[in-house]
């Protein structure tokens, strides 16, 4: 099955207020309900959807009284909406789901929207979709109520209309009302052709005895355009003869030139073969300066890292220098600590053994003091010594205490100061390091772009200063531009600043001699005595030599530079005095020219600047670097003094615990008890023992002294050579960097010497290639002048070749006038043997016999030929109108009879269908059409008679409404074949049939379900027990329908 209806969804469409859906399947579905119900407002819903547009079968006077209008006390709807849902698993629709949905709304102002599948459409768009499956709007596959009755009932002549309609004769109709009005058209244009016909025949006769006239005269005038033509052609034929030998002049000197120009041809493949080979060499020379300029910008690096080693040498040798000094300062010292050590330890010998002797001495003095008081006295005074020592040693311990303190407070001090200098050393050294690298960068940045920038004749010239003195040098080596003006002062001197500035003229000529001599190239020279005293203050604003510093002697030099030079933003405050240049470089000649863009010059001039800072930079590091170090031996010296010193003042080892104050109140009781018991005691012996024990105690001291200034030295001697160790260490340290150093440098000198002999090299092949350049130049100088002869032969030939050609131009363009001439006369004619006298004799008095003929309408001919013409070509069309006239009355013949044919086939085809179903009610009753006019049954109708079992053939108005119903859904069915449709909607059919008839109806409904999907709206048992699908409408109380379904076992 093609397609079939899955479901219909209302709402708010008639009694169906609430949305409804009713789900169809394939087969014979079958809508039962009392009347009144609601089961022909599905039937309605059907035609509504699928695009019927008449109200009476929808049955209603207007669209919006399809809404819903509440029912019983119910909201009345806002619109009315029917949605068909067809299947299109076989894709008879040109849509990509499964399912058409086609829906149709219409609201309380009467306007109608239709969509398919959401998408609004026109309700053509839906017809022509549904046509697909041969679902018409107007189709006999909709029956509706009482159409059955109605078609029976129909006159004959609707009847034939109705086997029309299904045969298509309405197309052939249209195609014949077409013809005829075509053929209408014909007629009235062969009446106005023929009555043109007759007016132009009685014109062309009045016309005829002009026109002979006419040919007569113009047979003369045609034979004297042919003598006239005839003389031309003689003329021609002399002309052409000249051309001939003028041409045959003209090849000869092409032919001359051709083989000049072969020769200069070879000439110039041999001059491009040397410009090649020039070029080659030019491109070696090239080659080979670019290496050299390369080679010499790595000289200039080398030259450089030559110095920076030479700089570290210095310094190495610097520091070896003041490490002898110090190193000679510590053996000095240390000698002089070893003979002072040696001295103490002899006074230390002689200390020990005066002391053996005074022991000696006292103990003699002891023997001689027997009393007990004398001995107590002794006590004390051993006691009075031992204490007063004691509180010596303290004073002296707090004083070294406070010395320590001090000497190492400044110690640490040192020693940081040393750390924040090896520190800054370190960074100094990176920087120094950092800045060495860019200088080489820019040193052979400059290097490259001089090299690009500075001719080779000037760049050479300056190499050989020292051999001729008075080359002062160029302009940007006598003045410093002051900040913010480098870019106005360089476009000033853009063009002049590789000009050569030198002394005198002297110098100047000695400066060409040099590159003539070495055929090195072209240079300028600005001679300073030529320029002598022309400098003069100009009093204007911006005078560019207030932006330039220079050296007095070199003020005219400058000034012929920049004399007549301002600086401004504004062009126009001169009158064309002064060049103008701005802050950004443009430059307003005084000739009105604007000059700008890019400034190498500036660029290596930023270059300089930034070298010139990088080597300031580096100059003052080195500086501080050397600042550093000198402090840094200081700090180091320092240093040393001061852990000498700090060894020399270490304390003692022996632990004193007692109070200062207890020591000092013991020693005053001590002298107390002493000076009591003196009294007691001889005055002598008491001064003798007081000499001794002041004595031994002197020589204590002076031992003690001794033994802790030797145990200093000792220390002293100890540092001193740990300083001579590490002094030597780094010695050696410094002697292998001295020698890495060394290394390097003789690394590098034998790289430069490598290079100025390659340099040398490039020399010497530059010097043989621009000889061999030279020969090639002076051989290409030869061939040239060889070109320019031929050239000249050929300037002569060409001159001569031109004479030719003006002469063959004016031949031409008199063959060309005497062409157009001759193709004036528009005659073919060949050259006359006459002779040129006897032509013009001839043509003299054709002219007389011309001018005999006094006025001719020579317009005739011409009116008369377009009269003709035309008279034909009417004519010719009035046989064209006629032919089209037969033409369109063949084609309404045909017409008539495939329209007759049409018309036969289709009511033979529906009477047979008709038969074959009548035969299913009735076996053996029969029925036949009539065709009221058989010879045009356009002109009558159709008539259907039947004859039931036992009863006479009647027409359809004399049988009885079964019959009639009969009758009618035999043609029904009948027509439905011949059209056949995958969906029959049929609104109770069966309302006049029998319960026999019904049984029938119902055999030919099963037959046709096998082929398409039947809704049927019925009120009979024989057709609602043979259903698929029953459906069930009954009306709410509340005045809406409502639908249930059933399906029915098979």
């Amino acid at each position: 099955m093609a397609t079939f209806i899955k479901a219909l969804d209302l709402q708010g469409f008639k009694s169906f207020g609430k949305p409804v859906r009713i789900e169809f399947k394939p087969g014979i579905n079958v809508i039962v309900g009392p009347n009144g119900a609601g089961k022909s407002n599905i039937v309605d819903a059907f035609c509504f959807v699928i695009g019927k547009i008449k109200k009476k079968e929808l049955r209603t006077e207007r669209f919006q009284d399809l809404i819903f209008n509440g029912g019983k006390g119910g909201k009345p709807a806002k619109f009315a909406k029917v949605t068909l849902i067809l299947d299109n698993s076989e894709r008879i629709f040109p849509v990509e789901d499964d399912e058409v949905r086609i829906s149709r709304r219409v609201d309380q102002l009467g306007r109608v929207v239709y969509r398919i599948n959401g998408k609004r459409v026109t309700r053509s768009e839906v017809v022509s979709l549904l046509a697909r499956s041969n679902i018409f709007p107007e189709g006999y596959n909709i029956v509706l109520q009482g159409e059955v009755d109605e078609l029976a009932t129909m006159d004959s002549i609707r009847r034939r209309e109705l086997i029309d309609s299904i045969a298509g004769i309405s197309i052939y109709e249209e195609k014949k009302e077409k013809a005829l009005r075509e053929l209408e058209k014909v007629e009235e244009k062969i009446k106005e052709a023929t009555i043109v016909l007759e007016e132009k025949g009685k014109y062309l006769n009045e016309l005829k005895e002009d026109k002979e006239r006419a040919e007569d005269y113009l047979k003369l005038v045609d034979r004297a355009r042919r003598l006239e033509a005839q003389i031309v052609l003689k003329e021609l034929n002399s002309l052409a003869r000249e051309r001939e030998e003028n041409l045959n002049r003209l090849r000869k000197i092409e032919k001359l030139i051709g083989k000049i120009h072969e020769r200069k041809e070879k000439i110039e493949e041999k001059m491009r073969k040397i410009g090649e080979m020039l070029d080659k060499l030019n491109g070696k020379i090239v080659e080979m300066q670019e290496e050299k300029e390369r080679v010499e910008a790595k000289v200039i690096g080398l030259r450089l890292k030559v110095k920076e080693e030479e700089l570290l040498l210095q310094n190495l040798e610097g520091e070896l220098s003041r490490n002898a000094g110090r190193r000679e300062n510590l053996i000095q010292n240390i000698n002089g600590f070893e003979e002072k050590l040696k001295g103490l330890r002899e006074r230390k010998k002689e200390l020990i053994s005066e002391m053996e002797k005074l022991k000696s001495e006292i103990l003699e003095v002891e023997k001689e003091l027997p009393t007990a008081s004398e001995q107590k006295l002794w006590q004390l005074f051993e006691r009075f010594y031992e204490e007063k020592n004691k509180l010596q040693m303290i004073k002296e311990f707090e004083e070294r205490r406070v010395r320590v303190e001090r000497e190492r407070n400044l110690l640490s001090e040192v020693s940081s100061e040393l750390m924040a200098i090896n520190a800054e050393l370190s960074a100094k050294e990176k920087e120094v390091g950092k800045l060495s690298q860019i200088k080489e960068y820019l040193i052979r940045e400059l290097t490259i772009l001089r090299a690009k920038q500075t001719p080779r004749a000037v760049e050479e010239i300056l190499k050989v200063r020292e051999e001729i003195p008075g080359i002062v040098g160029r302009i940007y080596e006598l003045i410093k531009i002051k900040p913010g003006y480098e870019r106005a002062i360089h476009a000033l001197l853009r063009g002049k600043e590789q000009i050569v500035i030198v002394r005198d003229v002297n110098v100047a000529e000695k400066c060409i001699e040099f590159l003539v001599k070495n055929k090195i190239g072209f240079a300028a020279f600005l001679p300073m005595d030529r320029i002598k005293g022309i400098y003069r203050e100009e009093k204007v604003d911006g005078w560019a030599m207030r932006y330039v510093e220079f050296d007095e002697n070199f003020r005219d030099v400058v000034y012929w530079f920049l004399g007549k030079c301002i600086i401004s933003e504004d062009p126009k405050m001169t009158d064309g005095k002064y060049r103008i240049a701005t802050l950004d470089g443009k430059v307003f000649e005084r000739s009105r020219v604007i000059k700008g863009g890019f400034q190498e010059s500036l660029e290596i001039a930023d270059l300089e600047k930034k070298l010139i800072e990088i080597s300031e930079s580096l100059q003052r590091i080195s500086t501080e670097v050397n600042d550093l170090l000198r402090r840094k031996e200081e700090k180091l010296y320092l240093k040393a003094q001061l852990e000498a010193e700090l060894n020399q003042v270490s304390l003692p080892t022996i632990q004193i615990r007692e109070d200062v104050s207890q020591l000092e109140k013991s020693v005053e009781e001590l002298r107390s008890k002493i000076e009591n018991l003196s009294t007691t005691i001889s005055r002598v012996k008491l001064r003798k023992i007081l000499k001794l024990r002041r004595k031994e105690e002197k020589l204590r001291g002076e031992l003690a002294a001794i033994n802790a200034e030797a145990k200093v030295i000792v220390r002293n001697l100890k540092n001193m050579s740990s300083l001579l160790r590490n002094l030597n260490c780094e010695e050696r340290k410094i002697k292998e960097r001295e020698k890495n150093a060394r290394e390097n440098l003789k690394g590098l000198l034998k790289e430069i010497e490598e290079d100025e002999k390659r340099l040398k090299s490039y020399g010497g092949k530059i010097e043989i290639i621009e000889k061999r350049r030279d020969m090639l130049v002076e051989k290409l100088s030869k061939l040239k002048q060889l070109a320019i002869s031929l050239d000249s032969r050929i300037q002569s030939l060409g001159e001569m070749r031109e004479e030719a050609v003006q002469r063959s131009k004016r031949i031409e363009e008199e063959i060309q006038e005497k062409q157009r001439e001759f193709l004036s006369f528009g005659v073919e004619v060949s050259e006359s043997t006459l002779s040129m006298d006897e032509m013009r004799k001839e043509l003299e008095n054709l002219r007389r016999a011309i001018n005999s003929f006094g006025y001719v309408n020579l317009k005739a001919l011409e009116v008369y030929k377009r009269a003709e013409e035309e008279y034909l070509e009417i004519k010719e069309k009035v046989e064209k109108i006629r032919e089209e006239k037969e033409s369109v009355l063949r084609l309404i013949n045909e017409l008539e009879e495939k329209k007759r044919s049409a018309f036969l086939d289709t009511l033979k085809k529906v009477e047979e269908n008709v038969k074959k179903i009548f035969s299913i009610f009735s076996q053996d009753g029969e029925v036949k059409f009539i065709i009221e006019n058989p010879e045009n049954p356009f002109l009558g109708g159709l008539e259907i008679l039947a004859r039931f079992p036992g009863k006479k053939t009647q027409g359809l108005l004399s049988l009885s409404g079964g019959e009639r119903t009969i009758v009618a859904l035999s043609l029904l069915f009948a027509i439905q074949e011949i059209q056949p449709t995958p969906i029959y909607i049929l609104d109770e059919i069966d309302a006049m049939l029998d319960k026999m008839n019904s049984r029938r109806l119902v055999e030919i409904l099963k037959t046709l379900s096998t082929k398409a999907q039947l809704i049927v709206v019925t009120h009979n048992d024989e057709v609602i027990s043979n259903a698929n699908f029953l459906y069930g409408v009954s009306m709410q109380e509340n005045g809406e329908s409502k639908v249930i379904s059933l399906k029915l076992p098979s």
